[in-house]
C-alpha cells in the first residue's frame, strides 16, 4: 500500500511545485522511432529540357515567374546565406550561453566495484535553514543526470534538507565504462554504497549526532528508473531509508520484458535487444539521434513536457552534452536492450518505510494507472 505519512509529507509541497513536476513529465526513455528524412523529398527537382531555347524558356518562366537580372539573383542569394549565417550564429551563442551556465561535474566517489574503481559524480548542498532535517538523495532517470535536479534542489535546501544528487554510472559527468553490465541492481549497488559513504563524509556532525553512523535517516526521490532504484534501496537499508518519493516511476530499467509480451512476438523481441541495440546498429541509432532537432521534437511533441517554455537551450544541454562522453553510445544501447530487472511492486512488497508517489497525469511513455497494480 502506497501511503503518505510523517515527514515524507512535507516533501509534497516542495515537488509538486517544482518546474520537475509539471503535468504530463515523463521520464526520459530514448526508446523512440528515428525522425524520418522528409527534407527534399517532396521538393524533388524537374527534369529540365533537353534543348538550350527550352532551357532558356524554362528558367525565365518557370511557374510563370520572371526572370531576374543577375545582380538582383546574387542579392537575394546573399540575403539568404546572410540570413542563414545570423540564424546559426544566434543558435550557436544560445549554445555557447547554456553551456556556460551549466555545471557538469560537482564532486567526486570512487566507487570500489568487483576490484575496480570507477568515478562516480555527485553533487551536495546544505540546508539553507537551521532546522534539523534528514539528508535527501535524488535519482535521476534514464538519459538524464543530475542536472535535471538543478531547480528542485534550492528549494529543498530552503525547506531544511542537506540534498545529495548522483549521477548514476554511465550517466551525466560519471564514468561510463564498458566492463560491467548495467542493470537495475548495479543502480542500487552504487546507491547503497554511496549511501555509506556519505554518512562518513558528511552526516558525521552535531546535526545527526545522536544516530550511529549506519542508522542516520535519509530520505530517497527517483525520477523514472531513478525511482526504481530509490525502491531498491530502501529495500538494501531498510534501517536508514525512512521515506521514498516516486516521481514518475518507470516498471523496469527498458521498455523490453518477456513476460508481457506474447509467445511469438519474443524471438523478434530478442533479436532487438541483442542484434540490434547491442550491436553496430544500436550505436548508430544513437548517433543519428541525438541532434538537437530530434531531441527538442521529442522533448515538445513526444509529450515529455507540457510546459514548452521548459524546453530551452539549458535543458538540450543538459541531455545532450553527456552524449559526447566516450562510450556513451555504448551506455544508452545496454540500458534500452538490457534485462528490465524488478518491478516497483517486487520491491513494494518488503518495503515498509513511506512511500509518496508523484505522477503527471498526462505522461505518454509510463501512464499513471500502470502504479493501480502496486496496492
Amino acid at each position: 500500500m502506497i501511503r503518505i505519512t510523517g515527514s515524507i509529507a512535507a516533501l509534497w509541497a516542495v515537488f509538486s511545485h517544482s518546474t520537475l513536476m509539471i503535468a504530463g513529465f515523463s521520464p526520459i526513455h530514448f526508446h523512440r522511432l528515428l525522425q524520418q528524412q522528409q527534407d527534399g523529398r517532396n521538393n524533388k527537382r524537374r527534369q529540365r529540357p533537353a534543348t538550350e531555347p527550352e532551357r532558356q524558356k524554362y528558367c525565365c518562366c518557370r511557374r510563370g515567374q520572371q526572370s531576374l537580372p543577375q545582380n538582383s539573383r546574387i542579392s537575394q542569394l546573399a540575403s539568404s546565406l546572410t540570413n542563414n549565417y545570423e540564424a546559426q550564429r544566434e543558435e550557436d551563442d544560445s549554445r555557447n550561453d547554456a553551456l556556460q551556465r551549466i555545471q557538469r561535474s560537482f564532486r567526486r566517489f570512487d566507487w570500489q566495484h568487483q576490484n575496480k574503481t570507477y568515478h562516480i559524480n555527485y553533487r551536495v548542498e546544505p540546508p539553507t535553514i537551521s532546522t534539523p532535517s534528514k539528508p535527501l538523495l535524488l535519482v535521476h532517470g534514464f538519459g538524464a543526470n543530475l542536472n535535471h535536479f538543478r531547480q528542485n534542489i534550492p528549494a529543498l535546501q530552503e525547506a531544511g534538507y542537506q540534498v545529495f544528487a548522483i549521477d548514476l554510472i554511465g550517466f551525466g559527468a560519471s564514468q561510463k565504462p564498458t566492463d560491467v553490465e548495467y542493470s537495475i541492481e548495479l543502480f542500487v549497488q552504487l546507491l547503497h554504497d554511496f549511501v555509506h559513504e556519505m554518512n562518513d563524509r558528511y552526516t558525521n556532525n552535531d546535526r545527526y549526532s545522536s544516530y550511529q553512523d549506519d542508522t542516520v535517516p535519509w530520505m530517497v526521490a527517483g525520477n523514472s528508473i531513478g525511482g526504481l532504484c530509490s525502491l531498491g534501496l530502501a529495500k538494501a537499508l531498510p534501517e536508514q531509508i525512512q521515506g521514498v518519493v516516486l516521481l514518475n516511476c518507470a516498471t523496469g530499467m527498458s521498455a523490453f520484458r518477456y513476460t508481457d509480451v506474447p509467445l511469438f512476438v519474443r524471438p523478434l523481441l530478442y533479436v532487438m535487444q541483442n542484434v540490434v541495440l547491442k550491436g553496430g546498429v544500436g550505436e548508430w541509432f544513437f548517433e543519428q539521434f541525438r541532434s538537437r532537432d530530434n531531441v527538442q521534437r521529442l522533448l515538445h511533441k513526444g509529450g515529455v513536457y507540457r510546459n514548452a517554455g521548459q524546453v530551452n537551450p539549458e535543458l538540450l544541454e543538459i541531455l545532450l552534452g553527456p552524449s559526447d562522453d566516450d562510450n556513451a553510445a555504448h551506455v544508452f544501447c545496454n540500458v534500452m536492450g538490457g534485462d528490465p530487472g524488478p518491478r516497483p511492486e517486487q520491491y513494494l512488497t518488503d518495503i515498509s518505510c513511506p512511500v509518496l508517489a508523484l505522477w503527471g497525469d498526462s505522461d505518454p511513455w509510463v501512464p499513471h494507472h500502470t502504479a493501480r497494480d502496486w496496492h
